[in-house]
């Protein structure tokens, strides 16, 4: 309680010893330039009569300044003075700033203000003493004068050129100024850089850059300067040799003509020469000193029309001077090209058409004749020498023989100074010609077959030929090929069928050779083709297939099925026969089969009483011209009632069908029968032998299949040869199939049945 006491009496005692407090001035100005310090100074005064303390400090939107000192102690009617230093910022923008001097004791404040002006430090003066106007192309050095009223510190200034001035002026890149100095820089000019005359504009501007960074401060000053360029230059060209503006030339070759260039200006100059045609040239460029003279040539290009030609001279510092000029081109040599050809003509004939070559030029020539774009062909002759106006027939030669089709060919004629040609267009299509085609082939014997053979007019016109054999045995017919004559119309055909039919000719293969002859033309064919001849055995064999043995009983009828199958090359036609007892027969005793089919046959054995016990073999024969197939069978007679019948019991058809090289491949029990339809309902069959049969399948598409065989259920299915990946699977029967097989092995046991209780109803 004691302390707090002691703190309040100190508190108003200091309350009451508190003194007021003067700033002066209280309002002043002041410059300063960027970057740069300047110094205002102030006096602080204590009226009273006490001393006091008291702190100072600047307030400002930017903080630029400091006062010193911050802290003073100032007695009854003391003073002291204070120093506030305000820098502006290396990147201050110019203009005007308010500074509050704040002064403040513990119960008193005063302030003082200043305003503030910034300026850029460095400023610029054209100090030229040469004049800005000149003529294009000359060259000055003109001086700028840099100052820096910095006191602090000297600086390098970047300088920048810009206006439409700047590519005609070049300054140092950097201008170093000290501390309130200046510096003077030369600013070369060339005029010659400008674009064009008049008066142009350039603007030097100084800039002082941050290094640190590298950033442009505001501490910078321009310059403007104003120059005025004139052409003060001459240029002048004449053409010599010629007779006013008009050149006159022949068109199939080039001129030239002198061209005299005068510079009539003060300067040195390079001249530019051009003109408004690709065909007329120049030299480029020519260096001309003031009053110098050049000359040069104006070459015009062969081959030219007549054209309006500009001829135009340039120089380096402004001139220009044209003229104009008509160039005349004559035509002084020429040639004429005429070619008199049909549409269409014959390839296989030789041909001479006209061609007409004619001067057209003012001057006698030699003329070279060629024919370009076309094989095989000639002129005749190959050169001629023609007076001006004088035409002559020459002959364009086409051989024969040569590939039909559409040509152009260019025929032209040359010569040293003149060129003509004439393209054209020529078909040559074969009028005549014969082809005569034909396939090897084969045949059997004893059996006739037609051998065709296509006779093709190749030709566009219509003609007659005769067929004839030149080479060959004379069993195929002759009167169709000796002396018959066909008559063909163009690009048409006939197709002949000779036949061949030999009983004596051995199984070989034969060579013919067969001709075709024009009647009217000298054209013609030969063909060579095999026929080869196929023994009987080979063509009329068949397959006879049975079971070897069969046990049969006594005054009893009993049906064995056999097979015959067409093994041979051709449609055949079997006779059917049976070697054996009287009462063994075969039905049908002819059948009719196509190549690798087959049918079932049946023999019928009906022994007689008191035959049992015996064994007897019978051969089974088909015959096709006097080819003989057989099959043996041995048939064991048995007492009525002896013979075994158990309930039949089919086994299931094993059957796997695949698809490869054009060829149906089956997988099957040996000796079965295995009958196709192809898609397009052609028959073929085979036999299974060692588990395996083989049918081409020529056709994509879906082929039924049939395979019998004794002790199986017959089977039915189908299989689709698709392109082009191949398939196979194990086929069982189609529900079909399974039907018919189930009505059979029904009709099997009901027959088994059925003969049974025959056979006991006998016995009783």
């Amino acid at each position: 309680m004691k302390n707090a006491v002691i703190a309040v009496l100190v508190l108003f005692g200091s309350m009451l010893a508190a003194s007021p407090l003067v700033l002066a001035p209280q309002d002043t100005s002041a410059d300063a330039c960027i970057c740069d310090t300047e110094l205002v100074v102030f006096t602080a005064s204590n009226p009273g009569t006490t001393q006091d303390n008291y702190s100072f400090s600047i307030i400002s939107t930017v903080p630029w300044g400091v006062v010193a000192p911050s802290l003073a102690t100032i007695g009854g009617q003391g003073s002291l003075p204070l120093y506030a230093y305000l820098t502006p910022s290396c990147f201050a923008t110019p203009g005007n700033y308010d500074f509050t001097l704040k002064g403040q004791s513990s119960d008193y404040t005063a302030n003082a203000h200043v305003a503030l002006h910034v300026t850029p430090c460095v400023t610029l003066q054209d100090v030229s003493t040469e004049s800005k106007t000149m003529c294009l192309g000359e060259t000055h050095t003109y001086k700028v004068l840099l100052r820096n009223k910095s006191r602090t510190a000297g600086k390098n200034y970047t300088i920048i050129l810009t206006g439409d001035a700047a590519p005609a002026a070049t300054a140092p890149q950097k201008v170093y100024v000290p501390a309130v100095g200046e510096t003077t820089f030369d600013i070369p000019f060339d005029s010659a850089k400008l674009s064009g005359t008049g008066t142009k504009t350039l603007n030097v501007r100084a800039v002082s850059i941050y290094e640190i960074t590298g950033q442009p401060t505001n501490d910078e000053g321009s310059l403007s300067m104003q120059f005025i360029t004139n052409n003060c230059q001459t240029l002048d060209f004449n053409f010599p040799n010629l007779n006013g503006n008009v050149i006159e030339k022949c068109a199939e070759t080039p001129f030239s003509t002198p061209m005299v260039v005068t510079n009539a200006g003060p300067l040195s100059d390079t001249v530019t020469l051009y003109t408004n045609a690709s065909s007329a040239t120049l030299p480029r460029t020519l260096e001309l000193a003031s009053g110098g003279t050049q000359q040069t040539q104006l070459t015009i290009a062969a081959n030219t029309g007549s054209f309006t030609l500009k001829v135009s001279a340039v120089s380096k510092y402004g001139a220009v001077r044209e003229k104009t000029l008509e160039v005349v081109s004559k035509t002084c040599f020429g040639v004429d090209v005429k070619v008199m050809l049909p549409n269409n003509t014959c390839s296989d004939t030789e041909h001479a058409f006209p061609v007409l070559v004619k001067n057209t030029g003012s001057a006698a020539g030699l003329f070279n004749l060629s024919v370009e774009n076309m094989d095989f062909v000639a002129l005749q002759p190959a050169q001629v020498f023609l007076n001006p106006g004088e035409e002559k027939e020459v002959k364009f030669l086409v051989s024969s023989s040569m590939n039909d089709g559409k040509y152009e060919p260019i025929i032209s004629a040359r010569s040293d100074m003149s060129y003509g040609e004439n393209k054209t267009y020529l078909y040559l299509e074969r009028c005549y010609g014969v082809r005569l085609t034909g396939e090897n082939d084969w045949i059997c014997q004893c059996s006739d077959k037609a051998f065709p053979f296509n006779v093709m007019n190749i030709g566009t016109q219509s003609d007659s030929y005769t067929l004839s054999r030149i080479d060959g045995p004379d069993w195929i017919q002759q009167d169709l090929l000796n002396g018959s004559v066909l008559n063909i119309e163009g690009n048409s055909r006939r197709t002949v069928n000779p036949v061949a039919f030999t009983c004596e000719a051995d199984p070989l293969r034969y060579q013919f050779t067969f001709a075709v002859s024009s009647i009217s033309r000298n054209v013609s064919d030969k063909l060579c083709v095999n026929i080869t001849v196929y023994s009987k055995a080979v063509c009329y064999v068949a397959r006879v297939a049975g079971p070897d043995t069969e046990t049969i009983e006594e005054c009893t009828s009993t049906i064995i099925p056999v097979t015959i199958q067409n093994t041979g090359m051709l449609k055949n036609a079997y006779a059917l026969d049976v070697e054996g007892p009287t009462w063994v027969n075969v039905t049908p005793d002819f059948v009719f089969l196509e190549k690798a089919g087959a049918q079932v046959v049946y023999l019928s054995a009906s022994p007689p009483l008191n035959e049992a016990g015996n064994s007897y073999k019978i051969k089974i024969i088909a015959t096709a011209k006097g080819v003989v197939s057989t099959k043996e069978i041995t048939l064991n007679v048995v007492g009525q009632g002896e013979k075994a019948s158990p309930t039949p019991k089919l086994g299931a058809m094993p059957l796997d069908v695949s698809y490869a090289a054009g060829n149906l491949v089956f997988k099957c029990a040996d000796g079965a029968l295995v009958s196709v339809k192809s898609p397009s309902n052609k028959t073929s069959a085979a036999t299974c032998v060692n588990g395996s049969a083989t049918l081409g399948a020529g056709e994509y598409g879906v082929y039924s299949i049939a395979v019998t065989k004794q002790g199986y259920v017959p089977i039915t299915t189908t299989y689709e040869a698709k392109k082009p990946s191949s398939q196979s699977g194990m086929f069982l029967a189609s529900t079909t199939a399974l039907w018919i097989a189930g009505a059979l092995l029904v009709a099997l046991v009901a027959y088994g049945v059925y003969s049974v209780m025959q056979k006991r109803g006998g016995k009783k």
